[in-house]
């Protein structure tokens, strides 16, 4: 039972209660082990960077209750599309990243593009039986040069959330004058 009760406490530590996703800590470290190996076998690593839209009208409007649901609806749809290797974590508030290793910059934005549909098709029951739904803007952004560090990295795909933001929501963005490769396929 001591055992039971240590790997719970240690399982708390790492995990952020609401969304069960990791805590931001514990999101970081894990970010720092993948950026370094990316860094050294020289692979593509993403991020997606997003929260969810007007997440301060659904508390004000429904309630801090329904806000925490809406959190735990967003979580499950993350993970609903996450791939095996994927590493999702909840930064706080209504922040979340995901970080995507193996993954070129045109791969992550159809993962974002992914994720982005999944949330706006999310419908949230709320203790009374209504639903609400809501969107989520995104930034993406891939690992730059081998020096870059992991906050550089976090701080560009936090200024493609923001591009994101400005342009309209419910929308993914790269880093303001990054602009995304041309896909190869022809579309």
């Amino acid at each position: 039972a001591l055992i039971a009760t240590r790997l719970q406490l240690e399982r708390q530590a790492l995990t952020d209660d609401l969304t069960q996703l990791p805590n931001r800590r514990h999101y970081i470290e894990q970010c720092r082990l993948e950026l370094a190996r990316a860094k050294r076998y020289q692979h593509p690593v993403s991020i997606l960077y997003f929260d969810i839209d007007h997440f301060k009208t659904v508390n004000d409007t429904y309630g801090h209750q329904a806000g925490d649901l809406v959190l735990q609806s967003i979580a499950a749809a993350v993970l609903k599309v996450l791939r095996a290797g994927d590493l999702p974590g909840r930064l706080g508030g209504e922040e979340f990243a995901v970080l995507l290793p193996e993954t070129s910059l045109h791969e992550a934005l159809k993962a974002g593009e992914r994720l982005r549909q999944a949330v706006a098709e999310t419908r949230t029951t709320l203790p009374g039986g209504q639903e609400i739904q809501v969107t989520i803007s995104i930034g993406v952004a891939m690992l730059g040069e081998t020096r870059e560090t992991l906050d550089q990295f976090l701080m560009r795909a936090d200024k493609a959330l923001y591009a994101a933001k400005n342009s309209g929501r419910n929308q993914i963005a790269t880093p303001p004058g990054e602009e995304p490769p041309a896909s190869s396929s022809p579309s």
